[in-house]
């Protein structure tokens, strides 16, 4: 049997802190006879992507990479090509509320 397991994020008040979670987080691996890819581990970084979002020390935001086509999209014309809709100021307004909410990282 294969398990896959992704995005482990090993933090600290203080860089020892951090250091001596990090050594328990690798110890387990170790114990239990689990193999790591290490050439998918990240040591030291200041920033990365963590379950599609960038984290860094100025907080999380979302990784612009994924939401480039969302961002770009038009109000839509129509349900299908043989029905229309209305598109009026109001519904063009909330499909713009909702491409705003669906691209950016809400606060927590």
């Amino acid at each position: 049997m294969e398990v896959f397991m992704d995005d482990f994020i090993v933090y600290g008040l203080s860089f020892d802190a951090c250091l001596e979670s990090l050594s328990r987080v690798l110890d387990r691996p170790i114990e239990t006879k689990l193999v790591l890819n290490f050439e998918k581990c990240h040591f030291m970084v200041t920033k990365g992507i963590v379950l599609g979002h960038l984290v860094s020390n100025r907080g999380i935001k979302v990784d612009k990479a994924k939401i480039g086509i969302m961002s770009s999209l038009s109000h839509p014309a129509s349900m299908r090509e043989d029905m229309d809709i209305v598109v009026d100021k109001p519904c063009i307004k909330a499909f713009q509320e909702l491409k705003k909410r669906v691209t950016t990282t809400p606060i927590l």
